[in-house]
């Protein structure tokens, strides 16, 4: 009995640095993370708590915590797209005038997870497109083993994130490189492995907007005949403009599937890609080797032709839409926008227009710059006097305080924002 108590007593110490180490310490290799708790239509993430916002994003761990996966879709598009479709859209058949609706399913990050990407390509039909990232281990197995089961295969390049601390992995991309480092890297993941038809970005929510960078890649893709699919991970992506412009078939991702690791909302994006692709003729959607995405894709997928829809490789769908007439501007058609009387900004949302207005006046300076140079060259010098010196040095310090300021404001009205949708949503 004594011994008995003994341990009770220990047991009631120790329990609080058991707890703690639990928290601390990553699941094992190989092993699944917990579910993520399920959520309902009122808890839908806002703007600041989903995508770029790492208080709210959910851990993606299907490979035991050893890689990032997708950066995901934008925030406002985040936010946007988990409306529910309108009530009267679903269920409906899907047929258009001279074809059903085409829907692609793109598995992206193929490779990693060996386990997981091995049932994709063996539980999913071929008609599913699937992109392998080019330093997985075992490539040359895992992608021969895909094309002899018929997956139409692409390169999953990784580029460089905008969101710091995010790694792409080996022979990434990145906009600090030079031309020939693109050029050679870009070469180095084609190499990896064979039969690929295609490329999409991995991450590159930065990359995907500079131009001269992305202009070097097409030229490498170009020679080889394959089309680009621009992953759309930063609406200021220029990835599909540009392949265009280099003569690559191209389109866009329209969905994500899984950017929430969570049952309930990926079914609800997959009635997204119903109503997309029941409303524009086609969609092209991307989801990851995930537990949660697989369960749901091994469900949904046969029901599609009996809802008056055909699965088909990607490359069909770039094809249905090459033969549409292009944007004159090049660039990919505009979502329906809601009208802007009717939309209430958060803090965090305001901040980064404020970002994007900054970033345009920046660049327009920038690309002025040049010509203003030259102008200030040839001019005479003007030698100012001291009172003048001390006026210029005044307003330079009031500019930027004033600039400090508003920074401080706008951090600390997304800080209330982040405090009230935690309390809100805990």
């Amino acid at each position: 009995m004594k011994r008995l108590f003994v341990l009770a007593v220990v047991a009631t110490l120790f329990a609080p640095l058991n707890v703690a180490c639990a928290e601390d310490v990553a699941p094992a290799a190989g092993m699944p993370a917990p579910a993520a708790p399920a959520v309902t239509a009122e808890q839908l993430p806002t703007a600041a708590q989903a995508p770029g916002h790492d208080a709210a994003k959910p851990a993606i761990t299907s490979d035991g915590g050893k890689y990032q996966y997708e950066e995901g879709m934008p925030p406002a598009e985040a936010t946007a797209v988990m409306k529910p479709e309108p009530a009267d859209e679903l269920g409906k058949p899907g047929i258009t005038a001279d074809h059903k609706p085409y829907i692609a399913i793109v598995i992206d990050d193929m490779g990693v997870d060996q386990k997981r990407s091995a049932r994709a390509m063996d539980k999913l039909p071929p008609e599913v497109t699937l992109s392998f990232l080019p330093y997985s281990p075992r490539i040359s197995e895992q992608t021969q083993k895909a094309y002899n089961l018929g997956h139409e295969i692409m390169v999953h390049m990784p580029m460089e994130a905008e969101r710091r601390g995010i790694d792409p992995g080996p022979n990434a991309l990145t906009t600090d490189l030079s031309i020939e480092e693109v050029k050679a890297r870009t070469l180095k993941n084609l190499d990896a492995f064979k039969f690929y038809v295609g490329v999409n970005n991995h991450m590159g929510s930065k990359f995907t907007q500079d131009r001269t960078r992305l202009g070097t890649v097409m030229d490498e893709l170009a020679p080889r005949h394959l089309f680009f699919l621009d992953s759309l991970t930063a609406p200021e992506s220029v990835a599909e403009s540009v392949a265009r412009d280099h003569g690559l078939p191209t389109t866009h991702r329209d969905v994500f599937i899984d950017h929430f690791e969570n049952a309930p909302l990926v079914a609800q994006f997959l009635n997204r890609i119903e109503y997309v692709g029941r409303t524009g003729g086609s969609v092209v959607a991307i989801g990851h080797p995930k537990d949660v995405t697989l369960d749901a894709l091994e469900k949904w997928l046969p029901t599609l032709k009996a809802k008056g829809f055909e699965l088909v490789p990607l490359s069909k769908v770039i094809d249905l839409r090459q033969r549409m007439p292009a944007p004159a501007s090049h660039e990919k058609p505009a979502r329906p926008q809601v009208a802007a009387a009717t939309v209430k900004l958060t803090p965090q949302e305001r901040k980064l227009e404020a970002d994007a207005a900054t970033k345009a006046v920046a660049d327009k300076a920038a690309h002025h710059a040049p010509a203003t140079k030259k102008a200030a060259d040839a001019a005479p010098a003007k030698e100012l006097t001291p009172e003048e010196k001390a006026a210029e040095a005044v307003t330079a310090a009031a500019a930027a305080k004033t600039a400090e300021d508003a920074k401080k404001a706008a951090d600390k009205a997304v800080r209330a924002e982040e405090i009230r949708n935690y309390k809100y949503n805990n």
